[in-house]
């Protein structure tokens, strides 16, 4: 399959307000929360959790007919799943990435000690690894809840969201009792087969015109 820059800009364009409101949440977070930054902290998971459920609503055409202009554009199926899928993960790093330059960077630290919080700048270096855990999460989002929304498209919305809430509930699991190597080996195996799986979906399901 071939990336075409075009449809990843025509894309792009309908997930900016999205966007931009889970880039503002993102940083908002990593400014103000007055704790240590960590890989336990559910406020970014559920900011991109919602980000990317956002997404794939956006990126969700088949109520609207748009599906069927851009077949007849000479765009395929397996095409038009991987752009949605790029379109996600590029929203979701532009998120990610404002909220590691605030870290990186050193506003967060600036921020939290000119308030008063006695951790910062002390601890400021142990948090440096928390963005990367985010885009991770982020990873492991886009094609769960694409092919969950891709069911909810197909009238089984329900095998869709069990499989979220099944997914989820593993790694959270998992992430107790493995190391961060398997854990991420795992995550990685379910990302996948969860792309190719929802991709195999996508390309049955009816076009509206």
């Amino acid at each position: 399959m071939k990336c075409h820059p075009h449809l990843l800009a025509y894309l792009f364009r309908q997930t900016q307000p999205v966007t931009l409101l889970g880039a503002l949440a993102l940083a908002l977070y990593a400014l103000l929360d007055w704790r240590v930054l960590d890989n336990h902290h559910a406020i970014p998971a559920l900011v991109l959790l919602a980000q990317s459920i956002a997404l794939s609503r956006r990126l969700a055409w088949r109520q609207k007919g748009e599906a069927a202009f851009l077949y007849t554009s000479g765009f395929s199926r397996d095409t038009l799943w991987l752009h949605r899928i790029l379109v996600t993960l590029l929203s979701g790093a532009i998120s990610v990435a404002l909220a590691g330059l605030i870290v990186w960077l050193g506003l967060r630290s600036a921020l939290q000690s000119n308030a008063g919080n006695h951790l910062f700048p002390l601890m400021s270096l142990r948090e440096n690894t928390a963005p990367l855990h985010w885009l991770a999460i982020f990873l492991l989002l886009t094609p769960l809840t694409h092919y969950a929304w891709a069911r909810w498209e197909a009238h089984a919305a329900a095998a869709g969201y069990l499989l979220t809430i099944a997914v989820a509930l593993t790694i959270w699991f998992c992430s107790e009792v493995l190391t961060t190597c398997e854990l991420s080996a795992l995550a990685l195996a379910i990302c996948l087969l969860l792309a190719w799986t929802g991709m195999h979906l996508h390309r049955n399901m009816e076009v509206v015109e």
